[in-house]
């Protein structure tokens, strides 16, 4: 199965959590800027990964993220975090997130 897009991931984040990242990496977006537009400029810019998006989501965001791909929707955030991790596996990078501090996730 292909891991989930930066574009997927971003369609399903709540427009506070788009806010947020924007905010973070100092993109040039309106205070009052629709979600669409948040989520162009976040999409747009190479700089922010998906691996550092994962962890500024909310349960159901991590939720629908998994039911976009077709995973299991079950489980503590934590076992959301580790399945959409798991399906980006192409080059090793599921084992770098899941082992980051941030996540706290024992592999």
């Amino acid at each position: 199965m292909k891991g989930i897009t930066k574009r997927e991931l971003l369609d399903v984040l709540e427009k506070k959590t788009l806010k947020k990242l924007a905010g973070a990496y100092e993109l040039p977006v309106r205070a009052n800027a629709g979600q669409a537009t948040l989520i162009e400029a976040i999409a747009s810019k190479r700089s922010i990964k998906i691996e550092e998006i994962l962890p500024e989501m909310g349960f159901s965001e991590l939720k629908a993220a998994c039911d976009v791909k077709g995973l299991p929707i079950t489980g503590k955030k934590q076992d959301l975090l580790k399945r959409l991790a798991l399906t980006r596996d192409e080059a090793g990078k599921a084992k770098k997130l899941l082992s980051d501090k941030t996540l706290n996730i024992p592999i």
